[in-house]
């Protein structure tokens, strides 16, 4: 590796220190990813050229910058899900799906990291001290990946970063002169930094099996012997054409209930919907995704190859395209549901996870029809789920539920405990004055059978939501713009102008 290799990855470094030292995620996020691919993208140019390292980098800064305006654990996630792909697409020879990445990002990582420090221990910027150069690769891995999980845990538990701050408190009480204003959140940051940034160094090549699987079904003309019978090819054909048909009748006979009870003439009469939606549409989906495992069983080898299997192939492809009209079903079951209980995460999740599962029906009708392989499955439904993930991080989810429900507070029940608990960003939206307070409760009262008057005069909304927008401002004027996000900007100037 190049001395400005090296000058690059220092300035990574001390970049994502001054980025994220003593601060939370914001803007700092979207910084740093940009700059990172900037840095790899000058170091290893040709890294543009195939078309998946393009979707898959331009995923991440997507991600990235979706965080910096929305913000959210959920586009942050993704956000990481990129960057393990940024790795794999540097450490592997060779790939063709997105799955493929995924299975060898975590191990690539590792190995990257161990090929980082051995460069570092033979670059000779200290010849005089080799022990020591010796002492910092062997401590300097794992100590980073301590602060990596420390960072995890104290994130994901309230408890364990009290705790952590009650540690950091006593040392610097017992030993802060010794230290002099060197905090151990800082060591961490700093450490992370350093395995983070690493990436842009990586320079080995691991072997990816399976980069050559064919998107079609190869015939196996060679009979495999094992400890017990498989049913011959008649056989099964027979046992699938069977299974399929009387699927199928049944499965019609359930749609015909479904268009009848849900499409057409469903009528609301004040019920909660729960079991109708949670329930029915869970199992629902299952069903589908059971009857994309049944189809592959079935058409997973030669059986493709059978010159009778016309009929099972015409049966496969009725069931598949009965599932969809099963799937948009259950999209129907969740479209009344917030039309009478409103927007929420789980069911705007729900719809994105219907059309991954869409798209599975679809792919796996071509792979029926055309003879393709499991692989050419993975292949297209991973980079499927991939976009779809990164259209999800696109929006900001708790604006959009806050302007829905209270567009529809007159016809669609207005749930005061989860909606109060909406991110900062939305707090300018589900803010009620009096007037408005009022106008909700008569509107509620008047058109929604679930409200009495006891519902909204043992609620404290107004004065919950005057509490956070205090909280809010407070925090906000004390943040730095490397950890602020810009729907928090704009919430802050709505909140000004109440």
């Amino acid at each position: 590796m190049k001395f400005s290799d090296y000058l690059i990855y220092l300035i990574l470094v001390l970049l994502f220190f001054y980025l994220f030292n003593g601060q939370g995620l914001g803007l700092n996020l979207t910084v740093y990813a940009f700059v990172l691919v900037a840095g790899l993208s000058w170091i290893r140019p040709g890294i543009w050229n195939r078309r998946l390292n393009q979707v898959c980098i331009s995923g991440f800064l997507l991600s990235a910058l979706n965080f910096g305006v929305n913000g959210g654990a959920w586009t942050f996630a993704v956000t990481f899900a990129g960057f393990l792909l940024l790795i794999s697409i540097v450490v592997l020879d060779k790939y063709r799906s997105i799955h493929s990445l995924f299975i060898y990002s975590f191990s690539g990582f590792f190995k990257g990291l161990e090929f980082v420090f051995s460069k570092i221990r033979g670059f000779r910027i200290f010849p005089s001290l080799p022990r020591f150069r010796s002492v910092l690769r062997v401590t300097i891995l794992p100590l980073a990946v301590v602060s990596l999980f420390v960072l995890l845990y104290s994130t994901g538990s309230v408890y364990f970063n009290h705790t952590l701050k009650a540690i950091g408190e006593f040392i610097n009480l017992h030993f802060g002169n010794l230290f002099n204003g060197i905090s151990l959140s800082s060591v961490m940051v700093f450490l992370l930094g350093l395995v983070l940034s690493s990436v842009i160094l990586f320079r080995l090549k691991l072997s990816n099996r399976n980069w050559d699987a064919s998107d079609n079904i190869i015939r196996n003309r060679k009979l495999k012997r094992s400890g017990f019978r498989m049913m011959g090819l008649k056989t099964e054909y027979k046992s699938g054409v069977f299974l399929l048909l009387t699927l199928n009748l049944v499965l019609a006979m359930l749609l015909y209930l479904e268009i009848d009870r849900v499409w057409i003439n469903f009528t609301y009469e004040g019920q909660l919907l729960k079991e109708f939606v949670h329930e029915g549409t869970e199992v629902l989906i299952f069903s589908v995704v059971l009857s994309m495992v049944i189809s592959l069983y079935y058409f997973r080898g030669n059986l493709n190859f059978y010159s009778a299997s016309k009929p099972l192939k015409v049966l496969g492809q009725i069931w598949i395209a009965l599932n969809i009209v099963l799937l948009i079903s259950a999209a129907v079951r969740v479209g009344h549901y917030i039309e009478h209980f409103g927007l929420a995460h789980k069911r705007i999740g729900l719809l994105f996870f219907m059309m991954c599962t869409l798209i599975g029906l679809l792919s796996l009708y071509v792979k029926l029809s055309f003879r393709k392989s499991f692989f050419y499955l993975l292949r297209v439904n991973s980079m499927a789920v991939l976009l779809v993930v990164i259209l999800s991080t696109c929006f900001n989810w708790d604006r959009t539920i806050a302007t829905y429900n209270v567009s529809y507070d007159s016809s669609a029940f207005y749930h005061l405990e989860y909606m109060q608990c909406l991110d900062g960003d939305a707090l300018p939206i589900i803010y009620r004055s009096e007037e408005d307070w009022n106008g909700l409760r008569q509107n509620q009262l008047n058109n929604i059978e679930l409200v009495d008057e006891g519902y909204y005069a043992d609620s404290r909304y107004r004065e919950y939501i005057d509490s956070r927008i205090l909280n809010f401002k407070i925090r906000y004027r004390k943040k730095s713009w490397r950890s602020i996000t810009l729907s928090e900007c704009i919430a802050y100037d709505e909140l000004q102008r109440l």
